[in-house]
């Protein structure tokens, strides 16, 4: 697991919600061997995509909600997934998980990077993807601690 600290720019970037943009830029210095990054598109697709290491970044705050706090998920779309999966056939494709969590003054963010396979066997053993009713199809919200954060 990778731990950094994150800068006063970054850390009111958060506040303003571009969580997913700092964490994508994070993933991008840590993990140099990726070369592509994907955003949540209801047509993701990587059938077509250089023989590069891909990856997919999922992130969220250790805490969501302020009346109602509760631990935070990475969601998981299950058609990026498969085509994660079927992309990871040359063992090219990973996930990044990365969890932001205060730690006295600071924001620490946390990284976990895991094989697509790995992610759908855990997914599997929680009782498989939910209907979500969006349009980018079923999903499923998986919880800080099966990803190791």
């Amino acid at each position: 697991m990778k731990r950094i600290y994150l800068s006063k720019g970054e850390r009111r970037r958060l506040q303003r919600g571009e969580g997913g943009e700092v964490a994508e830029e994070l993933v991008a210095h840590e993990y140099t061997d990726l070369s592509r990054d994907f955003r949540d598109h209801p047509t993701w697709d990587l059938n077509g995509a250089s023989d590069d290491t891909v990856g997919q970044v999922k992130s969220t705050f250790e805490k969501i909600g302020e009346s109602y706090p509760a631990p935070g998920r990475f969601r998981v779309w299950k058609q990026q997934h498969e085509s994660l999966l079927r992309k990871d056939r040359d063992d090219t494709a990973w996930y990044v998980f990365v969890l932001f969590a205060p730690d006295g003054r600071d924001v620490l963010a946390r990284m976990v990077r895991l094989k697509p396979a790995t992610v759908g066997r855990r997914i599997g053993a929680r009782g498989g993807w939910n209907d979500s009713g969006h349009e980018m199809g079923p999903q499923y919200k998986l919880p800080q601690e099966v990803v190791g954060l």
